[in-house]
C-alpha cells in the first residue's frame, strides 16, 4: 500500500462517482453535514433511529433488522456517548484527524459499537464509529478498498499513510474540488483522502 497521491485519489474518486451506483457524487459532503446536526442534542433515540436508518441504507446491518440493531442499540446510547465524549476531550481542535490518536484509545468505542450488532465482521462498528466520529473511524468495505484483516490492523495502516502523506494540502484540494460548491467545514479529508486513494490504487493495479 502506497501513501495517498494525487493520482490514486483522482483515480479512487472517479470510480467512486462513475462505477458505485447509489453513492453520491458529493462523497457524502450532505451526508457528513447532516450526521453533525444530528448529534448536537446528543446521543438520544431520536439520534440513534436515524443512525440505524443510514446504517441500514449503508447495508452495514444484514442478516439483522433494522428493530434488531435499534433495541439493542437504545441500551448502549448512554455508554456510547460517554466513550465519544471522552474522544472529543482527547481532541487537540474541532478538525481531529486519525493520525492523532493510538489505537488503544479509539477501541473501546469500536468494541461497544460492535457489541450492538454482535457478529464478528467489523463492518458495522465501522460504520457505526465512522458516523460518529468520521475524521477518526475510516470505514472498511473489503469489497471496495480491497484490504482484509481485522479493524485494528486497518485502522493502523489508514493511520499510518496518513501521517506519513507529504501531500496533505493538495490533496484535500482535490477532493473539494470533486465535491463542488458548499463543502463542508467539518469534512473527514483525513480518513476520506486515505480510504479514496486505496480504492484508486486497487482500481489502477493489474491483476496478476
Amino acid at each position: 500500500m502506497h501513501n495517498p497521491s494525487t493520482k490514486n485519489l483522482e483515480a479512487g474518486i472517479r470510480y467512486w462517482q462513475q462505477e458505485l451506483t447509489g453513492w453520491p457524487a458529493d462523497l457524502h459532503n450532505e451526508l457528513y453535514r447532516n450526521l453533525h446536526e444530528w448529534k448536537q442534542g446528543g446521543l438520544t433515540p431520536d439520534w440513534w433511529a436515524r443512525i440505524v436508518d443510514v446504517l441500514s441504507g449503508w447495508r452495514a446491518i444484514r442478516p439483522r433488522t433494522k428493530a434488531f440493531i435499534y433495541e439493542h442499540g437504545i441500551g448502549c446510547l448512554s455508554a456510547l456517548e460517554d466513550e465519544y465524549l471522552r474522544l472529543a476531550r482527547l481532541t487537540l481542535n474541532d478538525q481531529p484527524c486519525l493520525s492523532d490518536f493510538y489505537w488503544n484509545e479509539v477501541a473501546g468505542l469500536f468494541e461497544l459499537a460492535r457489541s450492538i450488532k454482535g457478529v464478528d465482521s467489523p463492518v458495522f462498528a465501522s460504520k457505526l464509529c465512522h458516523f460518529l466520529m468520521p475524521n477518526i473511524y475510516p470505514v472498511i468495505d473489503h469489497a471496495v478498498v480491497g484490504v482484509n484483516g481485522s479493524y485494528a490492523e486497518y485502522w493502523a495502516l489508514c493511520a499510518r499513510l496518513w501521517a506519513e502523506c507529504e501531500e496533505k494540502a493538495a490533496l484535500v484540494e482535490t477532493v473539494k474540488t470533486a465535491i463542488g460548491d458548499s463543502v463542508f467545514d467539518r469534512y473527514p479529508f483525513s480518513t476520506k483522502i486515505v480510504e479514496l486513494s486505496l480504492i484508486g490504487e486497487r482500481q489502477s493495479t493489474p491483476l496478476p
